[in-house]
């Protein structure tokens, strides 16, 4: 078989599907996976297809296209059989899970993952089995999936889907275990990674409640954030923040207290705080 760039486009293509996919914009996803199919049919690049399978398998189950779901899982055992490929049994196996909700098939999945070993896709088949476990009343073992899971995004540095996890894990009354990660770096006055995609939410005109959904945090944390934002940046309002995160401009920044909260007048530190809708220096 011949081998070239073409190897990289299921790879590819099955990260952006995923991508979109968790930020909503289904049509995006599904034309990435539409470019998956055609290199896939096009060049027989199935070896590198079991690197974009599983994520294909989720979004297309998720957008009610479980055909092609099934198509691709069908056609990739088919073109993989016979072929030294590591990683096929757990990318068939994850699909075939995904397809057919079976918590064996993802546990399979996740453990064939770690021999290979891929610890990221390993930690997805848990998080998706312990999804499972949970939806069957099986509380106990839902949360040992969910826990393994949780130390191998902590151990990747995967926060995002570290998050996402977490909150599984709290919406079932489960507190999830600390992480062990390295010291969160400071940022001083500049704002840091999350902050700034906070910001960039807040200025395109989300809520908060619409950020944390999309970002997979408490609306509690997203005002902290914004709280923060707004103090580097200067802003006193969302409409000021947008300009200011186009321009670079920061004028007053660090020297504006942004204050969401103050309800007529009050008293912070002996000194009488702003008024509603307006902010003080500090």
């Amino acid at each position: 078989m011949r081998t070239g760039s073409y190897e990289v486009i299921p790879v590819a293509a099955g990260s952006a599907a995923r991508a979109a996919s968790a930020r909503g914009d289904v049509g995006a996803a599904l034309a990435s996976l539409d470019i998956m199919r055609g290199t896939l049919e096009a060049k027989g690049v199935f070896l590198s297809v079991c690197w974009g399978l599983p994520s294909a398998v989720e979004v297309w189950t998720s957008a009610g296209q479980e055909a092609e779901a099934r198509g691709l899982v069908d056609r990739a055992e088919e073109g993989l059989s016979g072929l030294d490929a590591p990683l096929a049994p757990a990318a068939l196996s994850y699909g075939r899970g995904v397809l057919t909700k079976s918590v064996n098939d993802l546990i399979t999945a996740a453990d064939l993952y770690e021999a290979v070993p891929v610890p990221y896709d390993a930690a997805r088949a848990r998080e998706r089995a312990a999804a499972l476990l949970y939806d069957a009343g099986q509380p106990s073992a839902a949360e040992a999936a969910l826990n393994r899971a949780l130390a191998a995004y902590d151990l990747l540095g995967a926060s995002w889907d570290h998050a996402r996890a977490a909150r599984l894990a709290r919406q079932h009354a489960v507190v999830p275990p600390r992480r062990q990660g390295a010291r969160r770096r400071g940022y001083g006055t500049a704002l840091s990674p999350r902050e700034r995609t906070v910001a960039e939410l807040a200025a395109r005109g989300q809520t908060n409640k619409e950020i944390a959904a999309k970002l997979f945090i408490s609306p509690q944390t997203v005002d902290k954030h914004m709280h923060s934002v707004m103090r580097k940046m200067g802003a006193r309002s969302r409409t000021e923040l947008a300009y200011r995160l186009v321009s670079g401009d920061r004028a007053g920044a660090p020297g504006w207290r942004y204050d969401c909260t103050c309800r007529g007048r009050r008293r912070a530190g002996g000194v009488a705080a702003a008024q509603p809708g307006h902010h003080r220096r500090r």
